[in-house]
């Protein structure tokens, strides 16, 4: 990627900014930054393409199947934050290594949960300390079935690795949920 280029790019991410080629050249001459070579992938490997493909198929059946059956959709998704962002990591200078100290990988964060649908908008929501675990989403899954009035529904989440615990397989069997 061309300085240019990046100038372009930095431009679009941060568009209060004006950032010109030549000013992004000073910062990198600056900071020690030589022309480092950014690699961009135009076209990625069409085997995961095709898993990619695969698994939106399979998706899309089960998400059919669901309505088929009368089902509401219930898309849950959580997202983590930090007091600290580590700045200082952008960018490394030319033959130098990234540093983290030990504070700066283990800085407290909290997190948020969230379900949502199209009939009820905003079915609950659930902020906590740390990190989300099995029975911590277990919890989140019994308390959206409680404001749904305990009617089935079917959930949409990623592949968190919390998402396919058997306590949590066990609750939603019990509560109807798929």
């Amino acid at each position: 990627m061309t300085l240019a280029e990046r100038a372009l790019r930095s431009g679009r991410i941060h568009t209060e900014r004006k950032i010109t080629k030549s000013i992004l050249g000073h910062l990198y001459k600056r900071h020690g930054i030589k022309r480092k070579k950014v690699h961009v992938l135009v076209d990625p490997p069409t085997t995961e393409i095709t898993d990619y493909v695969s698994k939106l198929n399979n998706c899309r059946a089960e998400v059919k199947d669901a309505l088929a059956k009368g089902l509401e959709i219930v898309y849950v998704d959580e997202t983590y934050f930090t007091r600290n962002t580590y700045l200082r990591q952008d960018y490394a200078a030319k033959y130098s290594r990234v540093v983290a100290t030990k504070e700066d990988l283990y800085t407290p964060y909290s997190g948020a949960v969230a379900a949502v649908s199209n009939d009820m908008g905003l079915v609950y929501f659930k902020s906590f300390n740390g990190s989300m675990n099995g029975n911590c989403f277990a919890e989140f899954v019994d308390a959206v079935s409680l404001r749904r009035k305990r009617k089935p529904f079917a959930i949409l989440m990623d592949n968190a690795s919390y998402h396919k615990t058997n306590d949590l397989k066990e609750i939603c069997k019990q509560l109807e949920v798929t």
